[in-house]
């Protein structure tokens, strides 16, 4: 968390746990339409080739603080799949 303003460029890290018993392939990591804050330079989605069980990745989404920016705080949807799961979405 920290303070933005209009403008602003950051990086949202997401880290991805692999909580089953199966390696996972093609871990898709999407966001949906944004309206406040951005993708900044590169695709909203980003695929981990696979992920084993118990297994951490870290995916980096470079942001922009759009000029509809308001005061608050700003949930950015997240969804999650990859060949053996289907999409669970989540806010971060």
């Amino acid at each position: 968390k920290q303070n933005l303003r209009e403008g602003d460029k950051f990086d949202l890290t997401v880290t991805v746990r692999n909580n089953g018993q199966k390696t996972c392939n093609n871990v898709n990591v999407k966001m949906p339409s944004l309206d406040k804050i951005t993708v900044n330079g590169r695709l909203s989605e980003q695929v981990i080739p696979s992920l084993d069980p118990g297994a951490t990745a870290a995916v980096t989404f470079p942001m922009l603080c759009a000029s509809s920016m308001t005061t608050g705080n700003v949930g950015i949807g997240l969804s999650l799949s990859s060949d053996e799961v289907q999409a669970k979405e989540a806010t971060a």
